[in-house]
């Protein structure tokens, strides 16, 4: 019965086995085999879904100049490789959609600089260029739309395979365009004749080269903080020592950010030719050809903003500002200068420094003056012209441009940069004031011309450096400390970033000063501490801080207590001395008075250029709505030069803080406010 039961179940239902029963040909083995190739197509496709996100959020993968991925160094013998950040700039990676003649975005990057397509420039036979390579930089207020009117135009007129637009960047309004070599200066003179309608500028791309020099071992060891006397750095300090708000930017080879000294308050990052947040050292270890460009940019950063109290290296001029690194690598060209320079401009910096330029072989220094002096009136005119372009768009930012002079020992106006008067251009001198033996001077009376602005200290200066070029630097006989990462280097490259660090301090006090401000500021508190050279005064940064002004008078407080007046202070107007016969305009000055008591004291004023003070008595006259300032005689200079006497009537604004009018026989000739000065 039993069994007659299970018999007509089986008949009437099909027969399952258990899965691990054979089942047809090959059993268990197929299902086994088609779950694994399952499995497999599933990790495949993740990865591939992966993979592409990671593509598009960081399209530096596929960057044609890449010195960071490609590096087949182990990650582990990276020293830097817990701060190495590939990350994109995504804001300096914008591009424009729809034009066929300019590069797609996963191809538009700057490309690496080819040392077999340098060539020496044949319209100077001094620089050093890229043969086939121009730079065009767009002043619009559409950028894209001129760029992209540009480069269908540039496309229509020079159609061959040679003419390409290389590299475009819409925020900063730059283009690198390819010709060929034996039609670059050609195409670099028709260009703006051929394309009209859009403002832009034309030139080639100039190689340019850091402006520092190892330390020579022959010298003896000089104290380090024998710079910080002669410029006044420790009475500055008492003043200021920066403000987090104030943004200074260096422009450079490479950062060592895990150097104390400088691996802090730094912000918005970034490697201009790759576009990535990292300004790091490479990778792999240095080489005796390298090691300037691995240790330049963080010895630089250090001497400007390098932290104090850190019992490490010495100081840097602004200690407590912020800044931003930005890296270059070893692609020292003109177009990746001027791209960081816009860079940092369109980040807020308020002063920017590059410690590099022109590099002029060593012939250069016996070209006679007098040669020197026509190129520099007469060549490049196309370069000059791209550079008053770039400092007038970072001072219409309110930014500062700080540059070094250069260690070629020629005039410095041979670099077209440095002939522009609104760009601060440093000069280097020893410890004691004297000028550096390789420094570029500015000064050439003889035809007018005054490039100089201020010098600054260049000889030994201690500062941070990359670690693994240690070795080599005390193989040339260097002063390094290999285990704490600083070093000795020379150089104008040195003596910028004090002036920058220094502009800082000056802005930490004003933010709202004027390019043209600071260096009318620096140059009339500088000291001439060297006479026998062509070069400008040494800064004096204590003294450029008072001369920045401070506090105005309250009229209603004033008229309360009358020794409020008792102090140092500045006219908020800048002056021009013109000449008595002529009404030429001979210089222009500063009035600062001087009150030693509520009722007299004198006035003095001070000529930027020619650096005379002109000195005069003054008394001063109470009413119940007015104060009089009245100058007893003509105010006359130490060699017999006079300025005319003038009387200064003080009334109250709308805001009630004293206004003074400067009067000449009962009429007006300008208003301005006093700045109290320490």
């Amino acid at each position: 019965m039993t069994s007659g039961n299970v018999n007509n179940d089986k008949s009437s239902k099909a027969f399952r086995p258990p899965f691990w029963k054979p089942w047809g040909v090959g059993g268990c083995l197929w299902r086994t085999l088609l779950f694994l190739l399952g499995m497999a197509l599933i990790c495949l496709l993740l990865a591939l879904l992966l993979r592409g996100c990671e593509q598009g959020a960081n399209p530096i993968q596929n960057n044609p100049f890449n010195p960071f991925v490609s590096d087949s160094i182990d990650k582990m013998e990276d020293p830097y490789h817990e701060l190495r950040d590939t990350t994109l700039v995504k804001e300096w990676n914008d591009s424009i959609p729809g034009v066929k003649e300019l590069p797609r975005p996963d191809e538009n990057y700057i490309p690496p600089v080819d040392s077999l397509r340098i060539v020496t420039n044949p319209e100077d036979s001094l620089s050093k260029i890229i043969c086939d390579q121009l730079i065009v930089f767009f002043n619009s207020k559409d950028l894209k739309l001129d760029m992209a009117a540009f480069a269908k135009k540039f496309k229509e007129i020079y159609p061959g395979q040679g003419y390409k637009i290389l590299y475009y960047n819409p925020t900063a309004g730059t283009m690198l365009l390819g010709v060929p070599e034996d039609r670059l200066q050609e195409v670099a003179d028709e260009l703006p004749k051929r394309i009209t309608g859009i403002d832009f500028r034309v030139t080639t791309n100039e190689i340019l080269a850091e402006g520092a020099k190892p330390s020579d071992p022959g010298f003896g060891v000089a104290g380090y903080d024998e710079y910080f006397k002669l410029i006044q750095a420790y009475e500055a300090w008492d003043i200021t020592r920066g403000s987090k708000d104030v943004k200074v930017a260096i422009i450079d080879s490479y950062f060592d950010l895990s150097n104390p000294e400088i691996g802090e308050r730094y912000t918005d990052r970034i490697n201009i030719p790759s576009k990535t947040q990292n300004v790091l050292p490479p990778a792999k270890s240095p080489t005796k050809d390298d090691i300037i460009s691995y240790c330049h940019g963080s010895h630089v950063a250090g001497i400007a903003i390098g932290s104090q109290n850190n019992k490490l290296g010495c100081s840097g001029i602004a200690p407590e500002c912020s800044w931003i690194p930005i890296s270059l690598g070893n692609q020292l060209t003109t177009f990746n200068i001027m791209e960081g320079i816009l860079y940092a401009v369109y980040h807020g910096a308020d002063v920017v420094n590059f410690s590099m330029g022109r590099n002029f072989p060593p012939e250069a220094k016996n070209i006679p003056l007098g040669d020197q002096i026509n190129y520099a009136i007469n060549e490049d005119k196309r370069g000059e012209e791209l550079w008053k372009y770039i400092i007038k768009t970072a001072n219409d930012h309110n930014c500062v441009l700080c540059t070094s002079a250069g260690n070629s020992t020629v005039l410095m106006g041979l670099d077209p940069k440095n002939r522009n008067e609104s760009i601060i251009k440093v000069e280097a001198v020893d410890g004691k004031g004297q000028m550096a033996d390789f420094s570029n001077f500015g000064e050439a009376p003889e035809a007018n011309l005054h490039y100089s602005i201020v010098a600054a200290p260049g000889v030994k200066i201690w500062s941070v450096t990359e670690k693994r070029c240690a070795p080599f630097w005390k193989a040339y006989g260097i002063k390094v400390s290999p285990y704490d990462g600083f070093q000795e280097m020379d150089g104008t490259s040195m003596a910028a970033p004090i002036v920058t660090g220094a502009v800082a301090l000056l802005k930490s006090k004003n933010k709202n000063l004027t390019s043209e401000q600071v260096i009318k500021i620096l140059i009339m508190t500088a000291k001439q501490t060297d006479k026998k050279h062509r070069i400008g005064p040494t800064i004096q940064i204590k003294d450029a801080l008072d001369a920045t002004g401070g506090e105005l008078l309250n009229f209603d407080d004033l008229m309360k207590n009358h020794d409020l007046l008792i102090g140092k202070w500045r006219s908020t107007h800048e002056i021009d001395l013109v000449d008595g016969d002529t009404k030429a305009k001979k210089d222009e000055m500063w009035a600062y008075f001087v009150f030693t008591s509520s009722s007299s004291g004198y006035l003095e004023y001070h000529t930027i250029d020619s650096r005379k003070v002109y000195k005069a008595d003054i008394s001063v006259s109470w009413s119940n709505s007015s104060i009089k300032i009245i100058q007893i005689s003509d105010a006359v200079s130490s060699d017999g030069d006079k300025v005319n006497k003038d009387d200064f009537i003080c009334r109250p604004n709308q805001s009630r803080l004293m206004e003074t009018s400067c009067q000449r026989y009962g009429k007006e000739r300008y208003t301005f406010m006093l700045e109290k000065v320490k």
